[in-house]
């Protein structure tokens, strides 16, 4: 019996840390199709943003009110509705401005890293008042999170490079808006 609810809840980790990063592999094919590439080092920091969030929402859930992971879900789905709306206005470069692999700069990386942090609070703060091992979710988000976001800028990519740039630039931005409000109504 032990066993069976060890396995359970590793299961549950598992689904968890999956749930909490599909944001993070449309982003990376929004970003990989824009021809911008995260570097390892910087796809680590986003993912230890996500896992130190993770752990302290899950560790303080049954303290912090329901009410807070509401708002925390609305200032993350607001960041990427502005990223893809700013993303539509912006003039496409030429080709001769693009550079294949721009990495993102150290605030870019942080903004993101914040908005993908923010997402998975509600997430972590059901799963602390639910039981589930802080640590355990804070591994299993940090895993998928770095997995997942080059899963997706490998896609991205790979996308980019049969596609004319304008529409690209508009479907990555347009998949940043629906991410976003699909953040923000669920």
């Amino acid at each position: 019996n032990e066993m069976r609810g060890f396995s359970m809840g590793l299961l549950s980790i598992v689904f968890l840390g999956i749930a909490t990063n599909l944001d993070n592999l449309f982003i990376g094919i929004a970003f990989g199709a824009r021809k911008r590439n995260i570097t390892l080092l910087q796809n680590v920091l986003i993912a230890s943003i996500s896992a130190i969030t993770a752990y302290v929402a899950c560790l303080f859930a049954v303290l912090i009110s329901s009410h807070f992971s509401v708002y925390a879900n609305i200032a993350g789905s607001i960041f990427l509705l502005l990223l893809g709306f700013i993303g539509l206005l912006k003039p496409t470069p030429s080709n001769s401005e693009v550079s294949v692999d721009r990495p993102l700069h150290i605030k870019e990386t942080a903004l993101l890293g914040g908005s993908l942090a923010i997402n998975c609070l509600p997430v972590a703060i059901g799963a602390g008042s639910a039981g589930i091992s802080p640590l355990g979710l804070s591994a299993s988000v940090f895993l998928f999170s770095v997995f997942v976001l080059a899963v997706g800028i490998h896609f991205g990519k790979k996308l980019a490079s049969c596609c004319h740039e304008r529409t690209l630039n508009v479907l990555s931005s347009l998949l940043l808006i629906l991410i976003g409000v699909w953040e923000l109504f669920h």
